[in-house]
């Protein structure tokens, strides 16, 4: 009831020519803001197999979606409202049993409009995380009481069909450990439509949060998009890449652990 209060509110403060157009609903999972290519816990599934600076053969596993409630069409914008939901999880292969290190699981609710070059959007969420059982039962790691509810606002700008800039600022005034209680920032960059056969592609995310001294967490992705395309629709495409990240671990159970990784991964977006 309260989420559809707030999204009722939230239209009715829309100006006329946003409100006016063509109303869709239940239309599939199609979002306004683009998918990031680099940024984890993404829409789409995302397969990691990666080696880590500590000794670690791990495989990151996540699988997200939108599902967009509300659409809306006119010569000028495209909005999207929904609830989103993601699962990531990691495994590690060079251990007794294929450790399950955790279970990340968020959700929320999401707005976004997109006009021809830029798009922006709204996204409340919650996450838990949730370590897994051969660590607990070994007793090799302590489990962590990891709640988080955030806010996240993000602009994008694409020019030349080849070029995307986007980021944004993170609030989360409600979280357990009490040090994630912060605000943040993100950003990244993608290049598209590379050689060869402008299936290449090379994108950059990057986060810093206030909790960890605005020590950066970052990944640089360089990859080729393997399905189907046409015009202006790469990145709807499934695609093969190698990744590099550095910074901290992105489940919630080792927030206040840092690593080095280098991967290679399978991707696609619905």
């Amino acid at each position: 009831m309260l989420v559809t209060t707030f999204f009722t509110c939230l239209l009715l403060l829309l100006p006329g020519a946003l409100r006016a157009g063509e109303t869709v609903w239940f239309g599939g999972t199609q979002r306004a803001l683009p998918l990031s290519l680099a940024a984890p816990k993404e829409d789409g599934l995302r397969s990691v197999w990666a080696f880590t600076d500590h000794g670690q053969d791990v495989w990151d596993f996540n699988l997200g979606t939108d599902v967009s409630v509300w659409q809306r069409t006119n010569e000028s914008s495209f909005q999207s409202m929904g609830p989103r939901f993601g699962v990531a999880t990691r495994f590690q292969f060079n251990s007794g049993s294929f450790d399950m290190w955790a279970t990340d699981v968020r959700g929320g609710g999401v707005y976004g409009i997109r006009f021809k070059r830029t798009a922006y959007e709204f996204f409340f969420y919650h996450e838990s995380s949730h370590l897994g059982d051969e660590m607990l039962d070994r007793g090799e790691r302590e489990r962590i009481d990891y709640n988080v509810n955030g806010v996240r606002l993000t602009a994008s700008w694409t020019g030349e069909e080849w070029l995307r800039l986007y980021g944004g600022v993170i609030g989360q005034p409600w979280a357990k450990p009490e040090k994630l209680r912060s605000a943040g920032f993100h950003a990244g960059v993608e290049l598209t439509r590379l050689p060869p056969w402008e299936r290449g592609y090379v994108a950059l995310d990057a986060e810093a949060w206030e909790w960890r001294s605005w020590n950066p967490d970052a990944a640089i992705q360089a990859g080729f998009f393997i399905g189907p395309k046409g015009k202006g629709k790469a990145l709807e495409a499934s695609r093969l890449f190698f990744e590099l990240r550095c910074g901290r671990v992105m489940l919630g159970q080792f927030y206040n652990e840092t690593e080095q990784y280098f991967g290679l991964g399978l991707g696609t977006n619905w």
